[in-house]
């Protein structure tokens, strides 16, 4: 993503999107840090 996430969406067997994303650029990752 251009604001510095990977990410992934599938779908599991029961039919729920999941997103799953994680901070990769030094910007990002100074964003999210202490987020959980």
């Amino acid at each position: 993503m251009p604001w510095g996430n990977r990410a992934v969406l599938f779908r599991d067997p029961d039919g729920n999107l999941v997103n799953l994303f994680a901070p990769v650029t030094e910007e990002a990752i100074k964003r999210f840090n202490g987020r959980r």
